[in-house]
Protein backbone atom coordinates (compact mmCIF):
# COMPACT_ATOMS: atom_id res chain seq x y z
CA UNK A 1 0.00 0.00 0.00
CA UNK A 2 1.41 3.26 -0.75
CA UNK A 3 1.80 6.01 1.01
CA UNK A 4 0.90 10.15 0.54
CA UNK A 5 3.19 12.96 -0.79
CA UNK A 6 6.19 12.72 1.61
CA UNK A 7 7.20 15.89 2.89
CA UNK A 8 9.85 14.52 5.55
CA UNK A 9 10.04 10.75 6.98
CA UNK A 10 10.46 10.75 10.93
CA UNK A 11 10.10 8.19 13.52
CA UNK A 12 6.40 7.49 14.35
CA UNK A 13 5.69 10.81 16.16
CA UNK A 14 3.38 13.36 15.38
CA UNK A 15 2.92 17.17 16.35
CA UNK A 16 -0.25 19.21 16.29
CA UNK A 17 -1.40 19.37 12.26
CA UNK A 18 0.14 16.93 11.48
CA UNK A 19 -1.11 13.07 9.57
CA UNK A 20 0.18 10.35 10.08
CA UNK A 21 0.80 7.69 7.60
CA UNK A 22 0.68 4.09 9.39
CA UNK A 23 1.75 2.79 6.15
CA UNK A 24 4.37 3.49 5.93
CA UNK A 25 7.65 0.78 6.45
CA UNK A 26 10.07 0.92 9.83
CA UNK A 27 7.83 2.31 11.98
CA UNK A 28 8.02 5.85 10.06
CA UNK A 29 5.70 8.54 9.82
CA UNK A 30 4.93 10.69 6.61
CA UNK A 31 3.91 14.20 7.68
CA UNK A 32 2.08 15.88 4.57
CA UNK A 33 1.59 19.75 5.73
CA UNK A 34 -1.54 21.31 5.21
CA UNK A 35 -1.89 24.24 3.19
CA UNK A 36 -0.24 27.64 4.21
CA UNK A 37 2.01 25.37 6.44
CA UNK A 38 5.70 24.59 5.86
CA UNK A 39 7.69 22.08 7.58
CA UNK A 40 10.04 23.19 10.04
CA UNK A 41 12.33 20.28 11.71
CA UNK A 42 9.39 17.88 12.31
CA UNK A 43 6.50 20.27 12.79
CA UNK A 44 4.04 22.20 10.32
CA UNK A 45 3.84 25.79 10.90
CA UNK A 46 2.78 28.86 9.39
CA UNK A 47 5.64 30.97 7.91
CA UNK A 48 6.04 34.24 9.29
CA UNK A 49 5.69 35.88 5.86
CA UNK A 50 5.86 39.70 7.55
CA UNK A 51 3.28 42.72 6.76
CA UNK A 52 1.73 42.91 2.93
CA UNK A 53 2.95 39.02 2.08
CA UNK A 54 1.10 35.47 2.60
CA UNK A 55 2.60 31.63 1.64
CA UNK A 56 1.97 30.77 -1.53
CA UNK A 57 1.30 26.99 -1.43
CA UNK A 58 2.31 26.44 -5.04
CA UNK A 59 5.27 28.68 -5.08
CA UNK A 60 6.62 27.20 -1.70
CA UNK A 61 7.25 30.41 -0.64
CA UNK A 62 6.50 34.03 0.81
CA UNK A 63 4.66 36.72 -1.69
CA UNK A 64 3.47 39.71 -1.54
CA UNK A 65 -0.47 40.78 -1.12
CA UNK A 66 -1.93 42.80 -3.96
CA UNK A 67 -1.38 46.13 -3.37
CA UNK A 68 2.25 45.52 -1.77
CA UNK A 69 5.22 45.29 -3.90
CA UNK A 70 8.28 43.33 -2.53
CA UNK A 71 11.51 45.50 -2.35
CA UNK A 72 14.93 44.34 -4.00
CA UNK A 73 16.44 43.45 -0.26
CA UNK A 74 13.78 40.97 0.28
CA UNK A 75 16.64 38.12 -0.47
CA UNK A 76 18.65 39.14 2.59
CA UNK A 77 16.49 37.71 4.71
CA UNK A 78 14.39 34.66 2.45
CA UNK A 79 11.20 36.23 2.52
CA UNK A 80 9.99 39.67 0.62
CA UNK A 81 9.52 42.72 2.47
CA UNK A 82 6.29 44.51 1.19
CA UNK A 83 5.80 47.47 0.72
CA UNK A 84 2.22 49.23 -0.45
CA UNK A 85 2.11 50.03 -3.99
CA UNK A 86 0.91 53.40 -2.53
CA UNK A 87 4.02 54.01 -0.98
CA UNK A 88 5.93 53.64 -4.03
CA UNK A 89 3.33 55.15 -6.79
CA UNK A 90 0.95 57.98 -6.25
CA UNK A 91 -2.81 56.72 -6.41
CA UNK A 92 -1.68 53.14 -7.23
CA UNK A 93 -3.81 50.11 -6.25
CA UNK A 94 -1.55 47.25 -8.00
CA UNK A 95 1.55 47.20 -8.99
CA UNK A 96 5.00 44.68 -9.87
CA UNK A 97 8.23 45.36 -9.74
CA UNK A 98 8.90 44.70 -12.85
CA UNK A 99 5.88 46.93 -14.00
CA UNK A 100 5.20 49.37 -12.06
CA UNK A 101 1.84 50.10 -11.48
CA UNK A 102 -0.76 48.15 -12.71
CA UNK A 103 -3.67 49.42 -11.43
CA UNK A 104 -4.64 52.86 -10.57
CA UNK A 105 -7.67 54.61 -8.24
CA UNK A 106 -10.66 56.27 -10.00
CA UNK A 107 -10.22 57.15 -13.55
CA UNK A 108 -6.90 57.14 -13.39
CA UNK A 109 -4.59 54.79 -15.89
CA UNK A 110 -1.36 53.17 -15.55
CA UNK A 111 1.31 55.04 -17.59
CA UNK A 112 5.19 54.34 -17.45
CA UNK A 113 4.94 52.69 -14.49
CA UNK A 114 3.09 55.36 -12.47
CA UNK A 115 -0.37 56.63 -13.09
CA UNK A 116 -1.95 59.44 -15.25
CA UNK A 117 -4.84 60.85 -16.72
CA UNK A 118 -6.12 58.62 -19.85
CA UNK A 119 -5.65 61.43 -22.40
CA UNK A 120 -4.46 64.41 -23.09
CA UNK A 121 -7.11 67.07 -22.66
CA UNK A 122 -7.16 66.53 -18.97
CA UNK A 123 -4.18 66.57 -16.29
CA UNK A 124 -3.87 64.82 -12.95
CA UNK A 125 -4.18 66.78 -9.88
CA UNK A 126 -1.24 65.96 -7.66
CA UNK A 127 -3.38 67.03 -4.63
CA UNK A 128 -6.66 64.85 -5.17
CA UNK A 129 -5.43 62.50 -7.74
CA UNK A 130 -8.73 62.99 -10.17
CA UNK A 131 -8.71 64.21 -13.57
CA UNK A 132 -9.42 68.17 -14.00
CA UNK A 133 -9.78 69.41 -17.38
CA UNK A 134 -7.21 71.57 -19.87
CA UNK A 135 -9.45 74.02 -19.86
CA UNK A 136 -8.61 74.91 -16.58
CA UNK A 137 -5.38 76.75 -17.85
CA UNK A 138 -7.10 78.33 -20.47
CA UNK A 139 -11.20 78.11 -22.87
CA UNK A 140 -8.83 77.62 -25.79
CA UNK A 141 -6.69 74.88 -24.17
CA UNK A 142 -6.79 71.36 -26.43
CA UNK A 143 -3.91 69.41 -24.88
CA UNK A 144 -1.76 69.57 -21.46
CA UNK A 145 -0.17 68.11 -18.46
CA UNK A 146 0.55 69.32 -14.98
CA UNK A 147 2.04 72.59 -15.36
CA UNK A 148 0.80 74.26 -18.41
CA UNK A 149 -1.33 73.87 -21.55
CA UNK A 150 0.34 72.33 -24.65
CA UNK A 151 -1.73 72.57 -27.45
CA UNK A 152 -4.15 75.58 -28.06
CA UNK A 153 -7.00 75.68 -30.32
CA UNK A 154 -8.28 79.07 -32.59
CA UNK A 155 -5.16 79.34 -33.65
CA UNK A 156 -3.36 80.78 -30.43
CA UNK A 157 -0.17 79.23 -29.28
CA UNK A 158 0.77 78.20 -25.47
CA UNK A 159 2.18 81.08 -23.29
CA UNK A 160 4.85 81.48 -20.93
CA UNK A 161 2.21 82.12 -18.15
CA UNK A 162 0.64 79.03 -19.13
CA UNK A 163 -2.35 79.28 -20.79
CA UNK A 164 -2.75 80.43 -24.47
CA UNK A 165 -2.64 83.62 -26.39
CA UNK A 166 -2.36 85.22 -29.92
CA UNK A 167 1.05 84.76 -31.79
CA UNK A 168 3.13 87.89 -31.76
CA UNK A 169 1.19 88.50 -35.39
CA UNK A 170 -1.91 88.23 -34.32
CA UNK A 171 -4.33 89.95 -31.80
CA UNK A 172 -7.36 89.01 -29.72
CA UNK A 173 -10.19 90.12 -31.06
CA UNK A 174 -13.12 91.36 -28.66
CA UNK A 175 -14.99 90.59 -31.13
CA UNK A 176 -14.42 86.99 -32.16
CA UNK A 177 -13.02 85.86 -29.79
CA UNK A 178 -10.39 84.56 -31.93
CA UNK A 179 -6.90 85.36 -33.54
CA UNK A 180 -6.50 88.26 -35.90
CA UNK A 181 -3.47 89.33 -37.99
CA UNK A 182 -1.79 92.09 -37.26
CA UNK A 183 -2.05 93.25 -40.78
CA UNK A 184 -5.70 94.03 -40.29
CA UNK A 185 -3.55 97.61 -38.35
CA UNK A 186 -2.00 97.64 -41.39
CA UNK A 187 -0.19 95.73 -44.13
CA UNK A 188 3.08 96.77 -42.67
CA UNK A 189 2.18 95.64 -39.16
CA UNK A 190 4.30 92.43 -37.73
CA UNK A 191 3.46 92.82 -34.07
CA UNK A 192 0.65 94.16 -32.40
CA UNK A 193 -1.94 94.30 -29.14
CA UNK A 194 -6.14 94.53 -29.47
CA UNK A 195 -6.15 98.04 -27.86
CA UNK A 196 -2.66 99.20 -28.73
CA UNK A 197 -2.70 98.71 -32.49
CA UNK A 198 0.32 97.85 -34.39
CA UNK A 199 3.43 97.49 -31.61
CA UNK A 200 6.09 96.62 -34.53
CA UNK A 201 6.44 97.58 -38.03
CA UNK A 202 8.06 96.75 -41.30
CA UNK A 203 9.19 97.35 -44.65
CA UNK A 204 11.05 100.43 -42.86
CA UNK A 205 8.18 102.11 -41.14
CA UNK A 206 7.34 102.58 -37.63
CA UNK A 207 4.31 102.36 -35.24
CA UNK A 208 2.42 105.91 -36.20
CA UNK A 209 1.48 105.95 -32.02
CA UNK A 210 -2.13 105.98 -33.76
CA UNK A 211 -2.34 101.73 -34.11
CA UNK A 212 -0.90 102.15 -37.73
CA UNK A 213 2.36 102.47 -39.25
CA UNK A 214 4.52 105.67 -41.12
CA UNK A 215 7.92 106.31 -42.34
CA UNK A 216 10.04 107.72 -40.03
CA UNK A 217 10.11 111.37 -39.01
Amino acid sequence: MACGLVVKTLPFRAGAGQRKEPCCVGGAVTIACPAGHVLRGDSCVVPDCGVGAFFDPAAGSCACRPGYMATTSWIEIGRPICIPCSEHFSFCNECAIDKGCTNCTGDLVPVNWTCDCPNNSTYLDSSTGTCLPCTVYHAECIECNAWSCVTCGNDMTPSDEGGCACPLTHYLSPDTGGCQPCTDFHPSCNECAAEAGCLACGDGLVPDGSGGCAPPK
